[in-house]
């Protein structure tokens, strides 16, 4: 019974390191800044005829804040034409849920996946007037 209460006290403090160690990230990244050091923590507990050791070391690198995409615009024609934008990441969902891709128009990946049938079908309808 000892042990099974040493144990959940273990396990208990070493979730706890894990969510200090997962807000400091979240917090750097949102700040737009790296940690100003890698967070790492040791946790012992020690019975009668057990003994846990549990260390986490947790190390970030920082994301660009923006992006580059494969934007759809419509010419005046209303046809589709695709464009090379940079964007904050955080609009990203939205200019996915319209079949933008990520990277630049130019490269082999983006031109195969706009120019599949069903990308076209779905995305380069003639804008009605």
């Amino acid at each position: 019974m000892r042990q099974r209460v040493a144990l959940k006290k273990v396990l208990t403090g070493a979730l706890f390191v894990a969510l200090v160690a997962a807000g400091a990230v979240s917090a750097s990244t949102v700040a737009g800044r790296e940690p100003s050091q890698v967070v790492s923590s040791s946790t012992s507990t020690t019975t009668s005829t057990t003994t846990t050791t549990t260390t986490t070391t947790t190390t970030t690198t920082t994301t660009p804040q923006k992006i580059t995409i494969c934007h759809h615009a419509r010419g005046k024609s209303g046809a589709v034409k695709h464009v090379t934008i940079r964007i904050s990441r955080s609009a990203w969902t939205a200019h996915q849920k319209h079949g933008d891709s990520v990277g630049a128009c130019n490269t082999a990946t983006a031109k195969k996946f706009h120019s599949r049938p069903a990308h076209i079908k779905k995305w380069h309808k003639k804008k009605k007037k």
